[in-house]
């Protein structure tokens, strides 16, 4: 999902024929550990993508925007109650 919104971001820092799928079973104990990390995390990174594409980063950024849009209204409308309670 990252390198699909730097796809449609900024195209010209992605490329492609170096991306690489590695899906990894994550354990089911949440503890922090190095010696996990380092395993899960061996190349820097975890998820698919070979898959990215510019349509589907579009979508994500317009979601994260949409989303934080809505958070400032809830908080401006939440500031504005308390100014008028």
């Amino acid at each position: 999902d990252e390198t699909s919104i730097v796809l449609t971001l900024h195209p010209e820092l992605v490329e492609m024929d170096k991306a690489f799928d590695k899906t990894v079973l994550m354990p089911t104990v949440r503890i922090y550990s190095r010696k996990i990390s380092a395993k899960i995390y061996d190349r820097g990174l975890t998820g698919s993508a070979s898959k990215a594409d510019e349509r589907k980063g579009k979508l994500w950024f317009e979601t994260m925007i949409s989303d934080i849009i809505k958070i400032i209204d809830e908080t401006l409308k939440y500031l504005r109650d308390m100014d008028e309670g």
